[in-house]
């Protein structure tokens, strides 16, 4: 695959992770504001603000390992598709199959873009997570 191609589908990867990331957060932080009560009766019969802010970064690193799971599984699917190259080949206008288009996933890439994923999960969940662990136990209990 040519570096221009490699370029730009890093580029629109990185900007996805990135949009992916945003949504995430908002995600998170409607989470924090739904769950305020919840997270004053925890504080008041002893949850500390670590165990809060880890419940809502191992909830945003789980909602980002099924999406990446299930992100993996479609990708796989397309690729193993076995009619995905036919409708490259007028493009290429070559019958001898030289210019056939084979897809594949190696485990470079599966490997790379979770371990970004991640990344991309727990930094969208901190600050909700922050938030979260800072509240205090009595206003969140008043909050409705």
């Amino acid at each position: 695959m040519g570096l221009a191609l490699r370029l730009l589908l890093g580029f629109i990867g990185t900007l996805t992770l990135a949009i992916g990331g945003v949504g995430l957060a908002n995600i998170m932080l409607v989470s924090v504001t739904e769950r305020t009560r919840e997270i004053g009766v925890l504080m008041s019969i002893g949850a500390t603000r670590r165990a809060i802010l880890a419940q809502f970064l191992l909830e945003a690193v789980a909602i980002v390992t099924v999406g990446g799971a299930l992100g993996v599984a479609a990708g796989w699917a397309v690729s193993a598709f076995p009619g995905h190259a036919a409708a490259a080949r007028p493009l290429f206008k070559d019958s001898s199959g030289a210019g056939d288009v084979h897809l594949g996933i190696s485990a470079f890439a599966v490997l790379t873009s979770t371990a970004m994923l991640e990344a991309v999960g727990l930094i969208a969940g901190l600050l909700p997570a922050i938030k979260a662990a800072r509240l205090d136990p009595i206003e969140s209990l008043r909050y409705e």
